[in-house]
């Protein structure tokens, strides 16, 4: 009695210090739950089993068959928070250790659990991270010369950890794993202090891969606002036609726009007309340019919509002059002369529509980010804080580039 041979749950302190007599006793019990007192063979009834060491077991010692019975590995750092190490400090030291009775944990819930747990399905994502973990551990193990520096995960440790995760998910009350469960395969797949925080990553790395995705169609969404883009573009004028004075200019059967050179005091008229006028006259066009000298090529000018202007492409300005305050006067020889009238037309509706499903899909992330971060905050076992950034890094870049597209459906709307 008293003794680990008669115990359910031990704890065993400074383990890599005990002789070599105990280790072996102790190996026989971990492996087969079985103790050689002598002649006599007793069956142990371990179910639990905990050690603490201020250091890893040596080198060549025969002491990793024991290491390999660890399925959970903790490295203990110092304290960092100072608020916490205050705590530390401050504590009394006796402390009630007692634990309440809705808490505590019969023989035979802990047999349910160990029997109900192994129906618990290992969902397809928690598969994936297992396969992608084993895959970069094999590809590291190629790289590294040093074999006591090798990832050290057998099949049989693998199934060790699937079934952990079977219990972590059965304990919060699921019926299969999810991905906060294979967050505690960091703390199972290390066997070297230099490989603790690697392995930390390498599981964070698959989870961030294979873990969560965001339901957000952000490449549906950016399709829309450029097919807004699009529409504006093609519509952006409503062309109105309406007769007038016939006018004579130098050239026939050109459409021209008499205008003005700014900052000049050349009072001579100009005009200037676009090749195959239409509607996108708003953009980079060929034109042709007529003064009271010479009729000139086809040259590029682009046309500032609000101030009326033509930039030509040897630096030159002109604004168009209008008639009535309201339209651009077109001179032609060979017809009676209409006058056009440019008409902005309004896209605030389908601008709104494509704002308002980009807005409803930033709101469905933030909602989805909530929950989330409620169920896992629930497990038992996972640490959160740890695996925050990556959780929802999908999520994260979803609403960045949804807002980029709020920023340009504005630009476009800006426009008109």
């Amino acid at each position: 009695e008293n003794y680990l041979p008669k115990a359910q749950f031990a704890f065993l302190d400074e383990i890599w210090k005990a002789n070599p007599a105990i280790q072996n006793a102790l190996l026989t019990i971990l492996n087969e739950k079985i103790f050689k007192n002598g002649a006599q063979v007793e069956k142990v009834p371990l179910i639990g089993f905990m050690s603490a060491s201020n250091e890893l077991p040596e080198k060549d010692k025969g002491l990793e068959a024991i290491f390999d019975r660890f399925l959970v590995r903790i490295l203990e750092k110092p304290i960092a928070d100072n608020d916490n190490f205050r705590k530390m400090i401050s504590a009394e030291r006796k402390m009630d250790a007692t634990i309440s009775k809705e808490l505590q944990l019969s023989e035979a819930i802990i047999q349910t659990i160990l029997n109900e747990s192994e129906a618990v399905e290992i969902s397809d994502d928690c598969f994936n991270i297992i396969d992608s973990i084993r895959k970069i551990l094999a590809k590291k193990n190629t790289e590294i010369n040093d074999e006591d520096e090798k990832y050290l995960v057998s099949d049989r440790r693998w199934k060790k950890i699937a079934n952990l995760m079977r219990v972590s998910a059965y304990c919060n009350n699921r019926i299969e794993t999810d991905i906060m469960d294979a967050t505690l395969i960091a703390d199972c797949i290390w066997n070297t202090e230099r490989q603790e925080e690697t392995a930390k990553q390498i599981v964070a790395d698959a989870i961030k891969a294979y873990g969560i995705k965001c339901k957000s169609n952000v490449k549906d969404l950016k399709k829309k606002v450029k097919e807004f883009e699009e529409k504006v573009d093609e519509s952006f004028y409503e062309e109105e036609l309406t007769n007038v004075e016939e006018i004579k200019t130098k050239k026939n059967n050109i459409m021209f726009y008499e205008v003005k050179e700014l900052n000049s005091t050349d009072k001579t008229s100009h005009y200037i007309s676009c090749n195959q006028f239409n509607s996108n006259i708003s953009f980079m066009k060929k034109i042709y340019y007529l003064d009271s000298k010479s009729y000139g090529n086809e040259i590029s000018a682009t046309y500032d919509s609000d101030k009326r202007i033509y930039s030509l492409d040897d630096g030159r300005k002109f604004q168009v002059q209008t008639t009535g305050g309201t339209s651009v006067l077109v001179k032609r020889t060979d017809i009676p002369q209409r006058m056009m009238t440019l008409t902005v037309k309004s896209f605030n509706e389908d601008a709104n529509k494509v704002k308002n499903e980009i807005d409803s899909a930033i709101k469905q992330i933030d909602s989805d980010i909530k929950d989330l971060t409620k169920q896992y905050n629930n497990n038992l076992f996972a640490d959160i804080d740890r695996y925050s950034d990556i959780l929802f890094k999908e999520h994260i870049n979803a609403k960045t580039e949804l807002k980029k597209l709020l920023v340009e459906l504005e630009k476009q709307c800006e426009r008109y």
